[in-house]
C-alpha cells in the first residue's frame, strides 16, 4: 500500500525529537521552520542544538526517553541511534494513538518526512516511499535548482490578488483566467529583478481592465 500525501499544521503544536544528533537536528530545524514547540531529549546534543536552546527556540531534556515524555505531544520523531530506544519512543507514541516518525524505519512508523523544498509559502514534497532515501535527496535538490528564490514573492503576490478578486466578486471563470495569465507573465522574472516598479504598473494595468 502506498502513501496518502497531506501538509499538516504544526503551529504552536507541541513536537518531540528523540535524540540529539545530527539527524535530529535536522528534523527539529523542519519542525521549528512549520512553527513547532519542540523539545529535545537526549543525554548529548549537536552544537547548533545548544545554539536553538540558548535561543530558546527549543527545549532540551537532558536523559533518555521516558513514556511520560509524550504527555500532551501531538508528534513525536525517534532519531537516536539506539533500536531499543527509537522501539520504546514507537510503542509508546502507537499507545496513545500520537502520530510517529522513527528515522531509517517506515515500518515503525505512521508517517515519514519527505524531502521539502520551501520558498516562502510554496512548499514542494518528494518521497519514495521510504524506498530510496538517497533518491528523496537528489531529488529534492534537483527541485531546489529548478524553483529559484522568487518563487516565495511570487506566491504571496498571486495570493494577494486572488484576494483582492474575491473581495470584488469577480466571477470564477474570470478570476481564474486572470491569474492564470499572471502565472503566465514575466513577473516571476521582473520579482527576480527586483523590478517591483515593473510589477507594480502591471498589476495596475491587469487589474484596471477587469470587471466583474
Amino acid at each position: 500500500m502506498g502513501y496518502y500525501p497531506l501538509f499538516i499544521e504544526l503551529d504552536g503544536k507541541r513536537c518531540v525529537v528523540v535524540g540529539g544528533g545530527g539527524v535530529a537536528e535536522r528534523k527539529v530545524i523542519g519542525l521549528l521552520s512549520a512553527g513547532a514547540q519542540v523539545t529535545v531529549i537526549s543525554p548529548r546534543i549537536t552544537r547548533g542544538l545548544k545554539t536553538l536552546v540558548k535561543d530558546r527556540a527549543i527545549h532540551h531534556i537532558q536523559r533518555g526517553f521516558r513514556g511520560q515524555d509524550l504527555d500532551g505531544v501531538f508528534l513525536v520523531i525517534g532519531a537516536t541511534s539506539s533500536k531499543d530506544t527509537n522501539l520504546s519512543v514507537q510503542r509508546e507514541a502507537s499507545r496513545r494513538g500520537i502520530l510517529v516518525n522513527i528515522v531509517d524505519s517506515p515500518e515503525g512508523s505512521n508517517f515519514i518526512v519527505p524531502g521539502v523544498v520551501r520558498r516562502g509559502r510554496l512548499v514542494v514534497a518528494v518521497s519514495t516511499s521510504g524506498m530510496c532515501p538517497l533518491l528523496t535527496a537528489t531529488l529534492r535538490r534537483r527541485i531546489e535548482e529548478m524553483i529559484p528564490e522568487g518563487y516565495g514573492e511570487f506566491v504571496e503576490l498571486l495570493g494577494s490578488i486572488r484576494q483582492k478578486l474575491l473581495k470584488e466578486g469577480i466571477k470564477r471563470g474570470k478570476k481564474d483566467k486572470i491569474i492564470r495569465n499572471l502565472i503566465d507573465s514575466p513577473l516571476l522574472e521582473w520579482i527576480k529583478q527586483g523590478a517591483w516598479d515593473r510589477v507594480d504598473e502591471f498589476i495596475d494595468e491587469v487589474l484596471g481592465e477587469t470587471p466583474p
